[in-house]
């Protein structure tokens, strides 16, 4: 039984089933797969390298319009950066495991299997810091963020919109 984002990740490779010859597609999912060894991938590299230097310039400017808050807060930050550190460390020990099950050797992976999870990092974290935010500073903080960072495909199939009251 695969995850939505393994079926998803099957379909963009084109490892599904073939539709069924009675089924119509749906129009608004058409995507174009390139073979493997046509990808662009110059290209993606560079706007991923672009969107992270925009990122950390954008993190040094933040970091400095706020230090006097960041002083006043380290506490919290260094409890919020070690949540964040052991949620990480969940999504790669799952990928580890995922690997070792699949019978690959215990540390054979690729740097595109580790930062695949970290795409969802915020999506996943969020859950993370609003449990730990509401109780008290304690190893279960920890713990929960360690689990939801190996169920992260749980978590991310999971959210949704928040319900306005």
């Amino acid at each position: 039984m695969l995850g939505p984002t393994a079926r998803l990740l099957q379909e963009l490779r084109g490892n599904s089933r073939q539709r069924k010859s009675d089924e119509t597609p749906n129009p608004s999912y058409q995507l174009d797969v390139v073979a493997p060894d046509k990808q662009p991938r110059s290209s993606g590299i560079k706007v991923l390298l672009i969107f992270g230097i925009i990122t950390v310039v954008y993190a040094i400017c933040a970091a400095i319009q706020y230090w006097n808050e960041i002083v006043q807060n380290k506490d919290l930050l260094n409890f919020s950066a070690g949540l964040f550190l052991v949620m990480v460390a969940g999504m790669f020990v799952q990928v580890i495991a995922a690997n070792y099950k699949a019978g690959h050797p215990l540390f054979s992976v690729t740097w595109s299997q580790l930062v695949f999870p970290l795409l969802f990092g915020l999506v996943v974290y969020y859950p993370i810091w609003a449990l730990a935010a509401s109780s008290p500073r304690n190893l279960f903080s920890f713990y929960a963020a360690f689990l939801n960072g190996y169920f992260w495909e749980s978590v991310v199939s999971a959210a949704k919109r928040p319900v306005d009251n």
